[in-house]
């Protein structure tokens, strides 16, 4: 077990950060610690691969008509 010192209030927003999720503040803590670290901002490239794997999950038919699209409005 390791003890770690903070002040009043980083302790305070950690627990009511924990007590928000529903979960203890070790908990909380160990949760934490899973998350990876911050990486650098993504470059454009990354960006439009990781938007089109998002948009590829589920492809939507396309081939909808404008009639049909609109056919509950006048």
């Amino acid at each position: 077990m390791v003890t770690i010192n903070l002040d009043d209030a980083t302790a305070n927003a950690l627990r009511t950060s924990a007590a928000a999720r529903g979960c203890s503040l070790e908990d909380f803590l160990r949760l934490i610690a899973k998350l990876p670290p911050e990486s650098a901002p993504l470059s454009f490239d990354d960006l439009v691969h990781q938007l089109n794997l998002l948009s590829s999950a589920e492809v939507v038919d396309s081939n909808y008509s404008r009639a049909e699209i609109y056919q509950d409005h006048d």
